[in-house]
């Protein structure tokens, strides 16, 4: 979920990301994180599908936009993380889900900047904005799993609505959610 590099503009780590033999069988869909940014490198690398203006920043040029695909009966909208601007994003999705979402069993959201984490970033300033902001639009719009990284270590959260935490009457958290609830997102940072 974003960071292939550490340098945006250092060609010797593209050449690191792309080199495993693995990589060349595999369809990758990459989200631009902080370290991608910062030059034309990732949009000169990466060709992402149905790529939209919404999301852009100056930073990552014309493929730095949210973008969508389909994967068997899964819809799946990457964010650019590193604009801010939760009404594009918002903007984004609603467009995408209503043209492409009906035959979508699950909506899954990808991005760079975790708004849910143990790592240190979550307390971080443009985090509380983010997940004040972009969680109850993943509620709203009833997306199934957001997935994302930034911290560098694995956490999954609770399913969520909006910003609270979802805990059955009896306070017993499940083990397992196979089929969540209206207005229930899984989110998950890696």
């Amino acid at each position: 979920a974003g960071d292939q590099v550490n340098t945006a503009s250092n060609e010797a780590q593209y050449a690191g990301y792309l080199s495993p033999k693995e990589l060349l069988s595999l369809p990758t869909a990459v989200n631009v994180g902080n370290h991608d940014a910062g030059s034309s490198a990732y949009s000169q690398h990466f060709q992402v599908p149905n790529v939209s203006s919404l999301g852009m920043t100056e930073k990552t040029g014309k493929f730095g936009g949210d973008y969508w695909y389909t994967y068997n009966n899964v819809l799946f909208m990457s964010l650019n993380s590193n604009n801010m601007s939760t009404a594009e994003h918002r903007e984004f999705m609603k467009k995408v889900l209503e043209e492409n979402g009906a035959d979508a069993d699950w909506t899954v959201v990808t991005f760079h900047h975790s708004i849910y984490s143990t790592a240190s970033h979550e307390s971080d300033n443009d985090i509380i904005q983010r997940r004040a902001e972009l969680a109850p639009v993943f509620t709203e719009l009833g997306i199934d799993v957001v997935l994302m990284g930034h911290d560098h270590v694995y956490t999954r959260s609770y399913m969520m609505n909006g910003t609270d935490p979802v805990v059955p009457a009896d306070g017993t958290v499940p083990e397992s959610v196979t089929d969540p609830a209206e207005g229930e997102v899984l989110y998950v940072t890696a």
